[in-house]
């Protein structure tokens, strides 16, 4: 992509109007010409003396700052680019090109919903990871900001908890928008979270699919039971307990209830009954047989959850089903309602500033990876080069000696000039080798700079317009 500098700057050397008058007043003795004609001249030399520091300093700075930037920008894209590598893992085959369109729709999520790049890849993983077709998953991914946004917590979150009942009931019976909508009347109408909801579906969600229950009939329960103060962790385990003896087979609960239907828990449900309907008839039987409905159930959970369901909470339960059959748009309310703030726009404007530093990233990132590359090639010839020269040093000294013996034996005339031969040709062979590694350093230092040319030619491109006349 192109990036345009443009042409800001900002004035930042004072007006001289008045100083000189207002100096020539304090040196001027009496006040007289002489004094302030000489305050004049001072002031005027002091301010253009610090005119002419001032453009170094000031295009010093300035380049310093955009050095910082590029390299923040490019080590943030790097990292952006291992998370990216991470969601490519899990779809074997993926193009290039289709890495780069799945990266700009990171960035596009970003600006669009106000999420940081490195908070919506994780959630990208994730989405993945559960199943969500690559096809739609940026649309599953804005239904889930929406959702923690209007439901106050982390997108990641929020991706967990509506995937998990998408994939426990499948796509075709149910779409994250409907969960989301859902979810949200529960927390309208119980004493829940998103947060709570997501980290706790998992309990019942697996059984009440199987079973054909509705999502709403358990959101509405859920709701229901939470307004009356049981924990959300609890009342999934205890709808999840009341389903379950419902439904299976040599339950107290489960035969009394196909004794007065005439069918199965599941095949009544499948009827087009509810879990609401189920429970009144268990209810009006207890009610004739003297005994609680929770005597039905062999489990306290179980029990807890149709104490609750009934009686006194008939009314409630009925209630939340009707809101639950009316959810539709539930999460954009939600989601316009938080969205309308200050902090939501300082939120989108952090995305968009971070997307435009993995931009400014992405493009000097090959800068730094020739650079690498050819740092790694010096690295690897000097861990070549270094024992070897070791060895030819340890060669050289030994030689060295040999050579100073040799000369000392000549003072005494025992010295044999043969006996320099294979010393001289160490030290010769040492220096050759020597000559070698700098060689490697050289090329090195050659190589660096040519691959940092682009950056050298931005920079003095960049310094250029700064000092033009244009710009000041």
């Amino acid at each position: 992509m192109a990036i345009d500098l443009g042409q800001g700057y900002v004035t930042i050397l004072p007006s001289t109007a008045g100083f000189a008058t207002a100096l020539g007043a304090q040196t001027a003795g009496a006040g007289t010409a002489a004094g302030a004609t000489a305050a004049k001249g001072v002031g005027g030399s002091l301010v253009a003396g610090l005119a002419r520091f001032a453009g170094p300093v000031a295009l010093a700075l300035g380049a310093a700052a955009v050095g910082k930037f590029v390299f923040d920008s490019t080590k943030e894209f790097i990292g952006f680019e291992q998370k990216m590598r991470e969601v490519y893992t899990l779809l074997p085959g993926i193009s290039k090109d289709a890495m780069g369109e799945m990266q700009e729709d990171v960035k596009t999520l970003a600006r669009d919903m106000g999420v940081l790049p490195n908070d919506a890849v994780p959630a990208l993983y994730q989405a993945i990871s559960a199943g969500v077709p690559k096809e739609n998953v940026f649309d599953f991914l804005e239904t889930a900001q929406r959702a923690a946004v209007g439901g106050v917590t982390d997108l990641e979150t929020a991706v967990d908890g509506i995937s998990s009942v998408v994939n426990a009931y499948g796509e075709d019976v149910i779409d994250a928008t409907s969960v989301s909508d859902l979810m949200f009347q529960a927390v309208k109408g119980g004493k829940t979270t998103i947060d709570e909801m997501s980290a706790s579906l998992f309990q019942v969600i697996p059984t009440a699919a199987s079973l054909g229950v509705e999502f709403g009939d358990v959101t509405a329960g859920l709701a229901t039971m939470t307004a009356a103060g049981t924990p959300t962790r609890v009342a999934t385990t205890q709808m999840r307990q009341a389903l379950i003896e419902l439904s299976k087979g040599g339950t107290v609960a489960s035969d009394t209830f196909k004794e007065l239907s005439g069918q199965t828990f599941k095949d009544f449900i499948a009827s087009g009954g509810n879990t609401q309907e189920a429970l009144q008839l268990l209810e009006e039987h207890a009610k004739e047989s003297g005994v609680g409905i929770n005597e039905l159930f062999g489990s306290v959970e179980a029990g807890q959850a149709a104490l609750a369901l009934t009686g006194a909470g008939t009314e409630k339960y009925t209630q939340e089903l009707l809101a639950a059959a009316d959810a539709a748009g539930a999460t954009d309310e939600a989601y316009k309602t938080m969205n309308d703030g200050t902090g939501r726009a300082i939120d989108s404007l952090k995305a968009s500033w971070a997307t435009v530093k993995l931009d400014v990233g992405e493009v000097f990132k090959p800068i730094g990876d020739a650079a690498v590359g050819v740092f790694a090639d010096f690295v690897k010839g000097i861990s070549v080069g270094i024992p070897i020269a070791i060895g030819f040093v340890k060669d050289f000294v030994s030689s060295a000696k040999e050579v100073a013996a040799f000369f000392t034996d000549g003072f005494t005339g025992g010295g044999d000039p043969e006996a320099l031969v294979g010393p001289m040709r160490l030290i010769y062979d040492a220096g050759a080798k020597v000559s070698e590694i700098f060689e490697i350093v050289s090329d090195f230092s050659k190589r660096l700079w040519e691959n940092l040319a682009p950056l050298r030619e931005t920079f003095a491109a960049t310094a250029a317009t700064l000092r033009s006349p244009s710009t000041r």
